[in-house]
């Protein structure tokens, strides 16, 4: 095969079915779609990926979450980037997509692939502090040479929440080159209930063990261009927990003031909409601020 797009699925996963039909429409059809649970010793999707990798048999490797929304040029765009370019990664951009309402927004953050998307390949080192922050730290927007995965032994951490982050930092450290796509292949939901970004208030303090995890893989290399997806990774999750709760633990661990954010449930909820207002619109932050109120 050409391609193997791994999607880690176990239990109730009422979006499947979705994800199924847009791979079902890809206009490229030289693909094997793996999807994998985890082994019952380990119920979480970084151990599923990882069984899925070691089943997986194409040249290039995609990673889809089950409620993930491939474009129809998902693989055909991505695949005719690496091997036109030789990159030994391919990075494109996202959509997010409410569930509820079905409106796709782009993702911000992703914005900063934009000026390397320019048809040719680059070397990673060209990022500078930026390497671990300019193409996204989750794996589904990126295409990878699955031998390259194997030469190196590149797997995802074992836990519940933030097993891709490791997993990213170590591919970004030891690839050496990369293309950049300025189109979105696939669309992220969001306002997803079963989802685990829905749930991340209930252990906020996990993501430091993924911090912890890629740290020790990079075994002191590229010290500056982690700490900045080090106090970029924190920023945004006392950005994106839901309960205050949540925020006053992660707050406390993280030695940061949450000043009147953490006094008052009210101000809490205002301030966080108010703060996610210029990234995702009004609209947006209207349904969290009606989604959180109750809670």
């Amino acid at each position: 095969m050409k391609a193997s797009v791994i999607i880690p699925a176990w239990g109730e996963t009422p979006h499947l079915g979705e994800t199924r039909d847009c791979l079902a429409r890809q206009t490229f059809r030289d693909f094997e779609a793996v999807v994998c649970a985890p082994p019952d010793d380990a119920r979480n999707a970084g151990a599923a990926r990882n069984a899925g990798l070691a089943r997986a048999t194409g040249d290039w490797v995609f990673f889809v979450d089950a409620d993930d929304l491939p474009t129809p040029d998902y693989l055909r765009t991505a695949i005719a980037s690496g091997e036109r370019t030789g990159a030994d990664v391919v990075a494109f951009r996202a959509d997010e997509v409410d569930d509820r309402t079905g409106d796709r927004t782009p993702l911000p953050y992703l914005a900063r692939l934009v000026p390397w998307a320019d048809g040719k390949v680059h070397a990673l080192d060209e990022l500078g502090d930026a390497r671990f922050t300019t193409l996204g730290i989750a794996p589904w927007n990126k295409a990878v040479r699955r031998d390259f995965l194997l030469r190196n032994g590149i797997r995802f951490q074992s836990i519940a929440r933030s097993n891709d982050l490791a997993f990213t930092v170590e591919l970004l450290s030891r690839a050496q080159t990369f293309a950049a796509l300025d189109q979105s292949l696939i669309g992220y939901r969001v306002n997803n209930v079963d989802s685990l970004q829905h749930t991340n208030s209930q252990t906020p303090l996990l993501f430091l063990e993924a911090l912890s995890e890629a740290q020790r893989r990079l075994d002191g290399r590229f010290a500056s261009a982690f700490e900045a997806l080090r106090v970029e990774t924190q920023r945004y999750h006392l950005h994106s927990v839901r309960t205050l709760s949540a925020y006053r633990e992660l707050a406390a661990r993280l030695g940061v003031d949450g000043g009147l954010k953490a006094r008052n449930r009210f101000l809490f909820t205002l301030l966080r909409n108010w703060e996610t207002l210029a990234d995702r619109g009004p609209l947006f932050c209207w349904r969290r601020l009606l989604g959180r109120i109750g809670r």
